[in-house]
């Protein structure tokens, strides 16, 4: 509020809101005069400054609300990767582990391989000794004698006294028997001792 024809009300008033209204000539849009108004300002400020209270607690609620909301949200996203992140090392380690047992079970299966090929070497070997000890020498001793009894010539089989063949034969039957025996010993020695008596139909229950 500003001029020289309103120093009293400025005197006695710090705000006061000047109104200016025409009057106009009756019936007429004449303007005739125009009406000086003055009207404090304490209510207008009052509400003013009550809205501007509420306006402020409407928008510090509504931050106060998204802030809450986004600490909630960057919490839970936080506690989901920290257990996304934690089970991931969890897979990871136990994967770990599981590449170590395979590593583990491969060597195992390597040196089982070498063990049992080793063994089965082993065991050739053994069959093979057995047989050049056992039946090979008894075959080998049979023929010995009937090469005695027979001699180079073929011929002069049928000329061979009768005594001379009852000499010999008992031998070379005891040496063919033992051979046979020997062969029969190593027979059985190949096959799976777990089955050894069972009958037929146990056998086959057991596969």
């Amino acid at each position: 509020m500003q001029g020289a024809e309103n120093v009293d009300e400025r005197q006695k008033y710090s705000r006061l809101l000047q109104i200016y209204s025409p009057v106009r000539l009756n019936g007429t849009n004449q303007i005739i005069a125009v009406a000086e108004l003055y009207q404090k300002v304490d209510a207008l400020q009052a509400d003013i400054n009550t809205a501007q209270w509420h306006t402020w607690l409407a928008v510090g609620l509504a931050m106060l609300l998204i802030y809450l909301a986004l600490v909630a949200f960057v919490r839970w996203l936080s506690n989901t990767i920290g257990r996304q992140e934690t089970e991931l090392i969890r897979q990871v380690q136990r994967l770990t582990e599981l590449l170590t047992q395979n590593g583990e079970l491969r060597k195992r299966v390597q040196r089982a391989s070498a063990s049992a090929a080793a063994s089965n070497e082993r065991f050739l070997r053994r069959i093979s000794a057995e047989l050049h000890d056992g039946p090979v020498q008894e075959l080998g001793a049979a023929l010995l004698r009937m090469d005695r009894v027979v001699g180079q010539d073929q011929a002069s089989l049928a000329l061979i006294p009768n005594n001379v063949w009852q000499e010999q034969l008992p031998a070379i039957q005891t040496s063919m028997q033992n051979a046979i025996q020997e062969v029969r010993s190593l027979a059985s020695g190949l096959g799976l001792p777990q089955l050894e008596g069972l009958r037929l139909d146990e056998v086959l229950r057991q596969v």
